[in-house]
């Protein structure tokens, strides 16, 4: 039975295709995580959370913020899924081509310990 292998150039065209996915990811969850920081640093401290001179203009920025958190936390974590699927892919296509590496390798080396029979 004649299994149908993809080239080197296939396997190469897969992975590279892969990696730029898994770095777009990588670029998307870093800016996301810089917004958060960034509206996270823009929080007041618990005691001017309480403290009655907060004024309404301050809440309402507050409830923006959070509104926005909330999203970027959606998008991160949408992100995150993302990215463990493009790994758990990635991973699947290493163990793949091991599998075929050994293969022929096996084939090699009984090629190697008996080179009149070619091996098969």
């Amino acid at each position: 039975m004649a299994e149908e292998r993809p080239t080197a150039g296939e396997a190469d065209s897969a992975i590279k295709s892969g990696r730029d996915s898994a770095e777009a990811i990588l670029h998307r969850l870093e800016s996301a995580l810089a917004r958060v920081a960034q509206l996270t640093q823009r929080l007041p401290s618990a005691d001017d959370l309480f403290s009655p001179t907060v004024q309404s203009h301050q809440a309402e920025r507050l409830a923006r913020d959070y509104a926005e958190l909330r999203e970027r936390h959606a998008v991160l974590s949408d992100e995150h899924q993302a990215l463990r699927r493009a790994h758990d892919a990635l991973l699947e296509r290493q163990r793949e081509a091991e599998k075929r590496l050994s293969a022929v390798m096996a084939r090699v080396q009984a090629m190697i310990a008996n080179p009149a029979g070619g091996g098969e």
